[in-house]
């Protein structure tokens, strides 16, 4: 294959977007033959046929320690340099009630071809937003406050949990009772998963309007984003403000010229109704004498999360989905969830709160573009996975998705034995991929 790709390129690994690509290169994606001899008939010369694709790409890290990029890149590549994970302070593994963190790698160094094997063994990725982080906190001071955590699956299942937390009010011997469960995000014409772009009805230049398609209640697409693959807009992206369903439409600040009937369009970034696979709700307490006054993270182990968190294939790769935290009754004290209000800091998820409501749709004046404290630890069992996005415009509205699934590390360069790389050079090689019009 020729390695020319068009206007615009993205690629996903492991379901991380790679900031800062500098290069991406695919190599062949067609049969490979080997001859080999037999020991008893050194002319008898046997041909074994098999597929394999390879590829490559290159890309430089965000280190301004004011963006997260320097967290993003550590994120994305621990899945070359061995599994990287939170600690305690001190370096121990994460507990709960900690009340700091660190960061810890383990042993294993993924590009060494003894330890890849077919590369369909478990392991486990993380997600994560730092302690330290977080400026201030959101109280949970009625009976179903609700706060829905943004995060992308890097994994088919979670195998661990944690938030931060704070309390007030109360007295000893107290505890909130909390719940928390996952669920699937609201979207349409999601080209980046796949997805057919969505077409506008009509509209103007601050509303979009699809008949029969947006007709879901008063408010449900609030604090989503908008963005427009075609027609005049073409690549603007908007917040959406309102949506109503009298006229199937969304509200979003003004863009240059009056939305028309056929424009592409897709919405993406907000929790939907319904809940993913067949998660059960995880309860689970804030104790006044452990939390009160006190910043803490609270861990939700394997166990305490049970079978349907971390067993069997319900998160798909790459697909956001939302955490769903709630209050259940106002008894005890009053938890409160650690964020950071910086945008400068927020570098993966989004919080969105709900006052009094576990419906994602109520009271939206309280939603707010933070990330609030988390860790996730995925389990995969089917490896690393490498999608490259090919567009030919550069509104990213058509081209081609190759997708490289169970991928083998060929070289990563430079070597990251130091920690402390910001550059990467990754190549790999698999024998199960395809490809895809955009």
């Amino acid at each position: 294959m020729v390695n020319f790709l068009g206007q615009r390129t993205r690629v996903e690994f492991n379901g991380h977007d790679v900031s800062h690509v500098t290069g991406v290169s695919l190599g062949s994606m067609n049969k490979v033959f080997d001859t080999f001899q037999t020991l008893k008939d050194p002319f008898d010369h046997d041909i074994e046929i098999t597929e394999e694709a390879s590829g490559s790409f290159d890309m430089v890290a965000d280190i301004n320690p004011t963006k997260g990029g320097s967290q993003k890149f550590r994120e994305m590549m621990q899945m070359v340099s061995g599994f990287v994970d939170l600690a305690d302070g001190d370096g121990t593994a994460l507990a709960n009630l900690d009340d700091d963190d660190s960061i810890i790698f383990s042993d294993e160094d993924w590009t060494e071809p003894d330890n890849q094997g077919d590369y369909t063994g478990s392991r486990f990725l993380t997600h994560y937003k730092r302690i330290a982080s977080a400026d201030t906190q959101i109280a949970f001071d009625h009976n179903n406050d609700t706060a829905w955590i943004r995060f992308k699956a890097q994994g088919a299942n979670i195998d661990s949990l944690a938030l931060a937390f704070t309390s007030s009010g109360g007295s000893g011997g107290n505890a909130a009772t909390m719940k928390v469960d996952v669920y699937d995000e609201l979207s349409f014409g999601n080209v980046s998963m796949g997805e057919t772009a969505a077409l506008a009805s009509g509209g103007s230049t601050t509303t979009l309007e699809d008949s029969g398609i947006l007709n879901y209640a008063d408010n449900s697409f609030i604090g989503a984003t908008i963005k427009l693959l075609s027609g005049s807009n073409a690549g603007l992206t908007r917040k959406i403000t309102d949506s109503a369903t009298s006229n199937d439409s969304v509200t979003f600040a003004a863009v240059p010229v009056a939305v028309a009937s056929g424009d592409q369009y897709m919405i993406y970034g907000v929790p939907s109704s319904v809940a993913t696979g067949s998660f059960v709700e995880t309860s689970f307490t804030i104790p006044y004498n452990d939390f009160n006054g006190a910043n803490k993270w609270r861990l939700l182990s394997s166990s305490d999360l049970g079978t349907t968190w971390t067993a069997g294939d319900e998160l798909t790769v790459g697909k956001h989905y939302w955490l769903r935290v709630y209050r259940v009754s106002t008894t005890g004290n009053e938890p409160r969830i650690r964020v950071t209000t910086d945008e400068s800091e927020i570098s993966s998820g989004e919080y969105h709160g709900r006052s009094e409501s576990t419906d994602p749709y109520t009271d939206t004046t309280v939603t707010a573009n933070y990330e609030a404290v988390h860790y996730i630890k995925f389990n995969t069992q089917e490896g690393l996975k490498v999608v490259v996005y090919d567009y030919t415009d550069q509104a990213e509205t058509s081209g081609l998705k190759y997708t490289f699934n169970k991928v083998k590390l060929e070289s990563v360069t430079p070597s990251f034995a130091n920690r402390q790389a910001t550059r990467a050079s990754v190549s790999w090689k698999c024998n199960d991929w395809a490809f895809d019009e955009i």
